[in-house]
């Protein structure tokens, strides 16, 4: 029997982040399913007042995606649009670079 855990591994993105009260808080993101790939990508071509709220939506369904079961929600609500941005840049290129390891 095949079963698909079995052969790939997982891989995750360490992300500290930090609360209303500059605590840190580490998680290990899990790399995106392709409904949440599709999500965010179709974001780049939205143009609605709402695109800001959809991505800080998209961002934290992102980040509550972790190994350790930690909502997040709060924290990301804390970050400014650079700190956002950044984050979104390096998920994506944690994302290319998984692609591209051998299992």
């Amino acid at each position: 029997m095949f079963d698909i855990r079995k052969v790939v591994d997982a891989r995750y993105l360490e992300v500290t982040l930090y609360d209303k009260n500059d605590r840190s808080i580490t998680i290990n993101v899990e790399p995106p399913k392709l409904k949440m790939l599709k999500k965010i990508i179709s974001l780049s071509s939205q143009k609605s007042e709402d695109q800001f709220d959809d991505f800080v939506d998209a961002l934290t369904k992102i980040l509550n995606k972790n190994k350790e079961h930690t909502d997040v929600t709060d924290c990301v609500l804390e970050m400014s649009y650079d700190e956002m941005q950044a984050l979104t840049v390096e998920y994506f290129e944690w994302i290319e670079d998984t692609k591209n390891l051998k299992n």
